[in-house]
């Protein structure tokens, strides 16, 4: 029996009291049914449990031709969690390239097509489904919740009904709030738009986003994690409407969920530009302007956790706007409503091969799908595991001491700065004090700091601005 997402989350302030309980939300959903209500999690350790198992094209920084020495007692380099790298042996790169198989079999998955038996956007959406459904049985002390959200939409002059689906893996502490990670699974074809009926495979469009956030959602499965994490197949993102993606968002917002973070994954699996050209190393990310943007900010971690954790094996850039000229995605729905969201994308796509019948598996290379994968899976990790960033600040520009209150659960800090006009943090040093004094601040634009756990687990980042050096 289908569940309507309406009855999710009925009280989010029920979070965490006493045992740092997730429990249900209440939702107005975007038909009239009455909203089911999510169970409340059973008390457990707050302490995250981590398996234990046995590396673009360049960026313009503006930026002085040496890097200036840093204040004393910090240590100049990028946070490693050696728990994140095992997290990372779960990958499977066959099980990711079996979905996109999976999803071109369905032939087309138009948000406009008719119910039929094995092929079409209804199918794919009871295959999709199910997928989430074995994570469930698979996890049963996770209290993992599946549902359905109905979206009603009109493209064309043509009606139809289509599915949002999402799989709620609760988390431990209510302050952590909750990460959404998503892509979208209908396919268009661009010779006629409203017609359910050509052959419109969608391996890497959006197959590859579709297998990654599955496999995402099977792998951070098997572990407790501080952040709620919402795993979402978006339905009719291909309209420009996005009819998924805004839909849910609304349902989020009318929640009043506190949503940290959103991740979307939209063309993750072919190296192959369009002149036949390879960037097997590379991949984009696309964020909302300002610099200053929680959207941007995300891309930044997403680029800093790159250096950390993929060591050259995927290079990311940041790039300064929202999406490719005329062109849109999912993260768009969630920037609209003032949440930080990007889009994780290949370095080059190849527009004869998107939108027709040539989107077909053959040209979804596993290797790269699984490279982009393991740098979502290390973001994600920093996003729903690490400590809460700082809440405030002081910053004396007389002697240029800055100092931040301390993070419960923190034992150190991460510190990045940013140079006028870069998309990037130019330099990171950690420290174990929640204070430092550096006159080299005045070079930079903005300072980040995070929380560090006693594990070595990087946390989210704030990100403050440095007074301009008056003019004299």
């Amino acid at each position: 029996m289908k569940q309507n997402p309406s009855h999710l989350y009925k009280s989010l302030a029920l979070l965490l009291v006493l045992a740092m309980l997730i429990s249900s939300m209440l939702a107005c959903s975007l038909t009239e049914e009455d909203p089911p209500t999510l169970a409340p999690r059973q008390p457990m350790s707050t302490t995250t449990n981590q398996p234990t198992l046995g590396a673009p094209g360049p960026v313009t920084i503006q930026a002085p031709p040496v890097l200036p020495e840093l204040p004393g007692g910090v240590e100049e380099d990028v946070p490693v969690n050696n728990s994140v790298t095992n997290w990372m042996l779960y990958i499977d790169n066959n099980r990711m390239m079996n979905t996109v198989l999976a999803m071109e079999n369905f032939q087309n998955r138009h948000s406009l097509g008719l119910p039929t038996p094995n092929q079409g956007i209804h199918a794919a959406a009871l295959y999709l489904k199910g997928r989430f459904e074995e994570i469930k049985a698979a996890n049963p002390d996770k209290q993992i919740v599946v549902y359905t959200q109905a979206l009603s939409i009109n493209y064309g002059g043509i009606s139809a009904t289509n599915d949002n689906i999402f799989m709620v893996l609760p988390g431990l502490d209510a302050s952590a709030g909750v990460i959404v990670v998503g892509a979208h699974y209908d396919t268009i074809n661009s010779s006629s738009v409203t017609s359910a009926d050509l052959y419109q495979p969608g391996a890497n469009d959006n197959g590859s986003g579709v297998s990654v956030v599955l496999e995402l959602a099977r792998i951070m499965a098997q572990g407790y994690h501080r952040a709620t994490i919402i795993f979402v197949l978006f339905a009719a993102e291909e309209f420009e409407q996005r009819f998924g993606s805004t839909g849910f968002v609304k349902y989020l917002k009318d929640n009043n969920l506190d949503i940290k973070a959103a991740l979307t994954m939209d063309m993750v699996g072919s190296p192959t530009g369009p002149n036949g050209e390879r960037y097997d190393n590379q991949m984009r990310v696309f964020s909302e302007p300002p610099a200053e943007s929680g959207s941007r900010e995300l891309a930044r971690l997403m680029e800093l956790v790159s250096r950390a954790y993929m060591q050259g094996e995927l290079n990311v850039t940041v790039e300064e706007t929202t999406d490719r000229s005329g062109r849109w995605g999912d993260h768009m729905s969630f920037n609209a409503e003032g949440i930080s969201a990007i889009r994780m994308i290949e370095y080059r796509d190849d527009p004869s091969r998107q939108h027709n019948a040539r989107d077909r598996a053959d040209d979804v290379d596993a290797a790269y799908m699984g490279r982009i994968t393991k740098l979502a899976l290390a973001t994600l990790l920093v996003l729903a595991d690490g400590p809460n960033p700082p809440q405030d600040y002081r910053l004396d520009t007389s002697t240029w001491h800055l100092e931040w209150t301390p993070v419960p659960g923190a034992t150190a800090y991460a510190v990045a700065l940013r140079f006028p006009g870069s998309s990037v943090y130019n330099q990171i040093f950690t420290t174990s004090e929640s204070s430092f004094t550096w006159e080299s601040m005045s070079l930079y634009e903005t300072v980040a700091v995070a929380g560090i756990d006693a594990n070595g687990q990087l946390g989210r980042f704030v990100e403050w601005r440095i007074p301009p050096i008056p003019t004299q």
